[in-house]
């Protein structure tokens, strides 16, 4: 026989044998096997024991959800003094936390060597989970650093691939103003094929408007090509794209239709006969 065994449960306060060790000594694993409750196999287990001085042990036990077992290892801390003593086992999966009721250890005297080890509180469980928050933040640290990294490396890609999505940005230049501004995210530049699109607070009322973005001049607006904004062309509140083409910022649509902005007579329902 290589190990203490014994039945536990949860659900009812059914006290197990008492388990008998020999204090000083740490040989033989005691393996608990549950009966009314499945382990999660992703949870942790840890043993608590109150010694007869008052000293506290809050140990890892080792989780085989496929026996449905703790196994308590003893460290010399866990029995350095002799005499009954009580103790629990606690499982933890996330935020579910089981626990056992109390377990009865009877630990009698090493007549060997009684004074060779010093009984102190032990918490190897705490240390556990605190190595293991500390490593939580060391790998979020690298993750964080090598992401920077990536970044940092591929600045030219990911500006080439802002400059084809598009910048974005508000103009609130003055309706009756022509030299309309408007700054957009760091990285543009203005050369053929970038495109931005623009809020524009206020409707525009100048002729032949211009758009300077991010400081870089005033370039012409035009639709369809080289045909001068007109006047109106969007109203306040409206978003409009624009790609320049080398020599100007093309608008991608047109404006919406009116007679104020085109001049022209709006069409009725209804239809005059002419013979």
């Amino acid at each position: 026989m290589d190990k203490i065994t014994r039945d536990i449960y949860v659900c009812r306060d059914t006290l197990p044998q008492p388990i008998s060790y020999v204090a000083g000594t740490n040989a033989i694993p005691i393996v608990l096997k549950f009966r009314d409750w499945t382990i999660p196999s992703g949870g942790t287990a840890a043993i608590y024991l109150t010694k007869p001085s008052g000293l506290i042990v809050y140990d890892m036990a080792e989780i085989d959800a496929d026996a449905n077992t703790v196994t308590i290892t003893p460290t010399t801390q866990l029995f350095a003094e002799s005499g009954s003593q009580w103790g629990q086992v606690q499982i933890v999966d996330g935020d579910t936390i089981a626990a056992t009721f109390r377990l009865l250890f009877l630990v009698g005297e090493n007549m060997v060597d009684s004074k060779a080890i010093e009984s102190t509180n032990e918490y190897t469980a705490l240390e556990a989970l605190i190595a293991q928050a500390q490593q939580v933040v060391a790998d979020t640290t690298d993750a964080i650093a090598a992401l920077q990294q990536t970044v940092a490396g591929n600045s030219e890609d990911i500006t080439a691939l802002a400059s084809e999505i598009g910048y974005y940005g508000s103009c609130a230049t003055a309706a009756a103003t022509a030299a309309k501004t408007v700054t957009v995210a760091d990285g543009f530049s203005l050369a053929a094929g970038a495109t931005v699109r623009v809020k524009f607070t206020y409707a525009n009322t100048a002729s032949s408007p211009t758009l300077n973005v991010n400081d870089t001049g005033a370039v012409a607006m035009v639709m369809y090509g080289t045909t001068a904004m007109t006047t109106y062309h969007w109203q306040a509140g409206a978003v409009v794209a624009f790609t320049f083409d080398g020599t100007s910022w093309v608008a991608q649509q047109p404006g919406d239709a009116s007679t104020t902005q085109y001049g022209v007579t709006k069409l009725t329902d209804g239809v005059t006969s002419t013979n």
